[in-house]
């Protein structure tokens, strides 16, 4: 797929050395991407896509996963998000989506 967001996080992703899993390539992602930073030599994308944080919040709760591991990226807006508590996110700092 080459939609909009497709593209962005694509270039994000290969100038920033995130890994990117074969299955994202088949998707049509949204906005918020995961990156799974609990390796910080070898970050990777989530092939999931997210429309609203609260559906990322869901994803890892099911999951049972510590969200410091993960970075919340939106890719509609160009900011980060950071975690404030167990489970809840703020907006954070804006990132460069330029590689």
């Amino acid at each position: 797929m080459a939609g909009g967001h497709y593209r962005k996080i694509v270039k994000y992703c290969e100038a920033h050395c995130i890994r990117i899993p074969r299955s994202f390539h088949d998707t049509d992602p949204s906005k918020l991407v995961l990156i799974d930073v609990s390796i910080p030599q070898r970050p990777l994308l989530l092939t999931e896509t997210f429309d609203y944080p609260k559906q990322i919040t869901e994803f890892l709760r099911e999951r049972n996963v510590h969200p410091l591991n993960y970075q919340v990226l939106n890719f509609k807006t160009g900011y980060s998000f950071a975690w404030s508590g167990s489970l809840e996110m703020t907006k954070s700092n804006a990132f460069s989506m330029q590689p």
